[in-house]
């Protein structure tokens, strides 16, 4: 059992969250994770996830212009610590044609400190192409450490180039997990994105935050999950009008 949560993945969410260029490297590392999974041996984990999504969100923001989206994430989890995903993302544009968001890669290392708590931190890099809600190639590069519990999570990012060149963020968040049934759980989740320096090209507040509420169950290696999320102050903006960021989406992920 994974010993880390990353924001793509659960977002993707990531929750908790990349190593080399993606511009390169989305489809370099998923090719590498397929050559691991050929080579290790039995001590390494392996992993494979694929999701459906109604709306893939981050942060409280829509990527995917509040359209369904599939997801597929690879990862490879070393005996020593060390890990590597790599996530692909394809969407439905408005319009019905299919098209690429983009990614996620992740390198870092997780240590477990008791039975019921982990460290994890390491290097995160997300790159978004023109048929995202960005509607432009954007991507940031985050180092990134996190602590997980039986039932919560902390985590803290921090990026000199989040979305646009020169912009330094902090991003923090925390959950809390309660499973008040067998394989069923109510995740409650809180984050706090700050701009320290630099910043997008338009008036927007140095502080942003985003919170959600999630119900899921499992069912054998599929996972069902709806959540309800919002955030602010300011309102999303995409496809050349604002949108709030309420949203109530739905999530089905299958692990191999």
């Amino acid at each position: 059992m994974l010993l880390r949560r990353q924001e793509p993945r659960t977002q993707a969410h990531c929750h908790l969250a990349p190593g080399s260029c993606l511009r390169r490297s989305t489809g370099s590392i998923l090719g590498a994770l397929l050559l691991l999974i050929a080579s290790q041996p039995a001590r390494a984990q392996l992993s494979a996830e694929a999701a459906l999504t109604s709306d893939y969100r981050l942060r409280g923001y829509s990527l995917s212009h509040r359209e369904p989206a599939a997801s597929l994430t690879l990862g490879y989890d070393d005996a020593s610590g060390l890990f590597v995903d790599g996530t692909a993302v394809l969407l439905r544009m408005p319009g019905g044609k299919i098209g690429f968001m983009g990614g996620f890669a992740t390198i870092g290392y997780a240590k477990r400190l008791s039975s019921d708590l982990s460290l994890d931190a390491g290097l995160l890099r997300a790159q978004f192409t023109r048929q995202s809600s960005y509607r432009r190639n954007a991507s940031y590069t985050e180092l990134f450490a996190g602590l997980t519990g039986r039932s919560f999570a902390v985590r803290a990012a921090l990026s000199p180039d989040y979305l646009w060149d020169r912009t330094t963020t902090l991003y923090v968040s925390g959950e809390l997990v309660r499973r008040p049934w067998p394989k069923w759980r109510v995740v409650a989740h809180a984050g706090l994105l700050a701009t320290l320096s630099g910043g997008p090209p338009y008036p927007a507040s140095e502080t942003q935050y985003d919170w959600s509420l999630r119900v899921g169950r499992q069912l054998g290696k599929a996972d069902l999950e709806l959540a309800w999320s919002n955030g602010g102050p300011n309102r999303e903006m995409f496809d050349g009008r604002w949108h709030p960021k309420s949203a109530l989406t739905g999530t089905a992920r299958w692990a191999f």
